[in-house]
Parts: C-alpha cells; structure tokens; sequence
C-alpha cells in the first residue's frame, strides 16, 4: 500500500478476527469513496475524540498501536488506531449504514 505522502508501507493493519477485518475495510472504503466521512463521522470527528473508552491501547514499536476488546485485538498505525478504536465499538451494519447515507 502507498500512503498519502507517496511512502509504501506492508503491513498497513493485522486482525484477530474476520469480523475486525469486515469493519476495517467498510471504514476504509467508506472514506475513501467518500471524503466527507474521512473528514467527519468515520474520520476527523472520531480522531478529535481520542481513544475510545472501554478499547485497552498499547503502544507497540515504530508508532504501531494495539487495540484489544472483549478479546479480539487490531494493530494499526498510530492515527488509525485512534479512529478505528471507535469503529471496534460499532456493529457492521451501522458502519454500512452510514457509510451509504454519507453519514448523514
């Protein structure tokens, strides 16, 4: 995967499970078919916000994070995980939802 500033990267994410992965990528596609979710409801909004409440964070080596819920763990890049922290808390058919509302 090439990043935004044009920097290729291998391991963009890892997922416990296959229900992580399903949100992870209704999330990304979501805000990159999308911009305004990226800068509001799946993105921006939730970065503003911090780690979600009740997702135990660990800081792993270079600028990784760990997210474990009810037993099932994320690790993601910095930013992301602070945005997808929130996304573990969601059902995937709410993520579907506004993703095709445009969350509205």
């Amino acid at each position: 995967m090439v990043d935004d500033r044009g920097h290729k990267r291998k391991d963009v994410a890892k997922f416990s499970s296959f229900d992580l992965v399903e949100k992870y990528l209704v999330w990304d596609w979501a805000t990159l078919a999308r911009s305004g979710l990226a800068s509001g409801p799946l993105g921006t909004d939730l970065y503003k916000l911090g780690y979600a409440a009740g997702v135990e964070v660990s800081e792993l080596d270079k600028g990784n994070i760990e997210l474990r819920l009810d037993g099932e763990w994320a690790i993601l890049v910095v930013g992301d995980a602070t945005i997808f922290s929130h996304i573990m808390l969601k059902s995937f058919d709410d993520l579907l939802e506004i993703a095709s509302q445009g969350g509205l």
